[in-house]
């Protein structure tokens, strides 16, 4: 009977840590499917009417803002289908980087995509998110924002 105890124990602990750190194993191991991460606009310098302009195309609260995000909680908003505040910018300069960098079917563009959108919102001030959206739009290559 002691054995069948120190079975489920070690059961309970395998399955807290998968739980914890799974997410954050799952956010480095997409993470590292992309090559490199995306540069900084060109220019940084952008109007508030360029950035209003951005966020009606996105769909984003004006003034936007960008909530910080973990593995967590973008699988907490995914699974409640909401979008937290800053993640469609966020997901305009992943997707128009990844779509470049990733091939396609390979398995690993959603993950990827996901990772990347979490690295800009930890890495990124939304003014750097801003500008690169902008310059994103203004070559006309992101199907997304229109």
């Amino acid at each position: 009977m002691k054995w069948a105890r120190r079975v489920v124990i070690a059961l309970v602990c395998t399955s807290l840590t998968i739980v914890i750190l799974g997410p954050w194993a799952l956010y480095w191991l997409a993470l590292s499917h992309i090559d490199g991460r995306p540069s900084h606009a060109s220019n940084s310098v952008f109007t508030a009417e360029e950035a209003q302009a951005l966020s009606r195309k996105l769909r984003e609260v004006f003034p936007m803002h960008v909530e910080r995000q973990t593995p967590y909680s973008y699988m907490w908003a995914a699974a409640h289908e909401r979008t937290l505040p800053g993640t469609q910018l966020a997901w305009s300069v992943a997707q128009s980087y990844n779509m470049q960098r990733l091939q396609h079917g390979n398995g690993w563009c959603h993950p990827s995509g996901a990772a990347l959108i979490i690295w800009l919102t930890r890495n990124w001030t939304v003014d750097e998110l801003i500008a690169k959206g902008i310059e994103i739009d203004r070559s006309g290559s992101h199907p997304a924002i229109r």
